[in-house]
């Protein structure tokens, strides 16, 4: 059914075009038939220009180049929607052999390629269970409540009604402050002490922001929930998304006496992690990334994780909820303007894309990312895998990319040898 939609979305902009063409060209010939007996230079000019426009080959170009990349992403997603379903259909397998000690890294990597190619047959697993009725009498921030509502009744701006979650540390901040100028003006936000400085990466929002685009409620926003094609989860791959928690909650603000505050809610974990094995923590850090690694690692119970570092599937529950569209953050150069130009918000919003490159599958992303990870044992890094086991086969990260990754964490440990 998604890929019905992907031909009807093609085709529909082939029409477009077409009858535009028409349209301007039974335009011209009417009006060179009025100007024989009433010449006006002005009269006509506009259609001259927008003739020029339609024929000037540069701006074709530009189009067709448009259209297929916004085709691309398609068919990219559409593959992604199916490996996901697959995965789902083998949702609690996934998780047993990620558990078991006696499966290797190797086996792992092996069923998740079965997966990834679709070589295998769909599994017999039921849906995920997870109900999101238990926030439905909550009020104030739900804050383990990362899938937003967007309705055109809620936001004139709004233009076609979508769901969207948002698992923390996976650009979600970028698409909050980007959602939340749907509801309220800039300057109600700066009134709300939600200010964005661009220049700066991580940065620290109060509780203000994240009240602002409504959550998922499985009453009011049931419509949502049964309509196809409008649900997206926007996902990060797991190296890089537990390295962001560590940054960003591990760290000491001196210069931020309000985020040092607010940060304090992390220091029983720092505490926790500062016994495992590991170098002593790095100047401004209240733990070294070893061994928050370590400690997030031996931690199972995704009910008891922080949402920082739980799986995303924790935080989403990919398979309880048909999302039609898993965005990858290391993609978001392509894939965030390709969501904003679905839901017609192209223009309307503002959202930098900030995890990935130019050249996703090229080696600049990887070699840039493993800097992060020089000081860490690549086999932590397989257990990272495995504890994310399912975060990596259902949101599309491929075993290349485990292997990638890997060995660009291996180049650059050899080059400071």
């Amino acid at each position: 059914m998604v890929r019905n939609e992907v031909t009807r979305n093609s085709n529909s902009e082939t029409a477009k075009i077409r009858n535009a063409l028409l349209f301007i060209g039974v335009l011209t010939i009417l009006s060179l038939n009025i100007n024989l007996s009433c010449p006006s230079q002005e009269s006509t000019q506009w259609i001259i220009e927008a003739v020029q426009d339609v024929s000037d080959p540069s701006s074709s170009e530009t189009n067709v180049s448009r259209m297929d990349a916004s085709k691309k992403v398609e068919e990219r997603l559409l593959r992604r929607y199916n490996v996901k379903r697959l995965a789902c259909s083998y949702r609690e397998r996934l998780y047993a052999m990620s558990r078991n000690s006696s499966i290797s890294f190797e086996d792992l990597l092996e069923f998740h390629r079965r997966i990834e190619n679709m070589s295998i047959q769909p599994g017999d697993e039921l849906k995920d269970p997870y109900s999101w009725k238990r926030f439905d009498s909550i009020t104030g921030i739900k804050w383990n409540n990362n899938v937003f509502a967007l309705r055109h009744e809620d936001s004139p701006k709004v233009q076609k009604n979508f769901l969207m979650c948002l698992p923390p540390k996976s650009g979600t901040s970028n698409w909050q402050i980007a959602l939340a100028k749907l509801f309220i003006t800039k300057e109600e936000m700066a009134a709300k002490g939600i200010v964005v400085d661009e220049s700066e990466k991580n940065n620290y929002f109060p509780a203000a922001l994240y009240a602002t685009v409504p959550r998922f409620h499985t009453v009011d926003h049931a419509a949502l929930l049964e309509a196809k094609y409008n649900k997206y989860v926007n996902t990060r791959d797991p190296f890089t998304r537990a390295r962001s928690g560590w940054r960003d909650k591990m760290q000491i603000y001196p210069e931020d006496p309000a985020r040092n505050t607010s940060y304090k809610i992390y220091d029983s974990y720092a505490k926790k992690a500062e016994k495992e094995k590991g170098p002593a923590a790095p100047s401004k850090f209240k733990v070294s990334l070893e061994k928050f690694l370590r400690l997030v690692v031996s931690q199972l119970d995704d009910a008891k994780m922080n949402a920082h570092w739980r799986s995303q599937d924790g935080n989403c529950h990919f398979c309880a909820i048909d999302f039609a569209y898993i965005i990858q953050g290391y993609r978001s150069e392509e894939e965030w303007p390709w969501v904003l130009e679905k839901q017609n918000l192209t223009g309307i919003l503002e959202l930098s894309p900030r995890y990935g490159g130019p050249d996703p599958d090229g080696s600049e992303w990887f070699d840039h990312e493993a800097k992060g990870f020089v000081e860490i044992p690549l086999d932590l890094l397989k257990k990272v895998y495995r504890r994310f086991f399912f975060d990596f086969v259902a949101g599309g990260y491929t075993p290349e990319f485990v292997k990638t990754f890997l060995e660009a964490v291996q180049n650059a440990q050899n080059s400071l040898r």
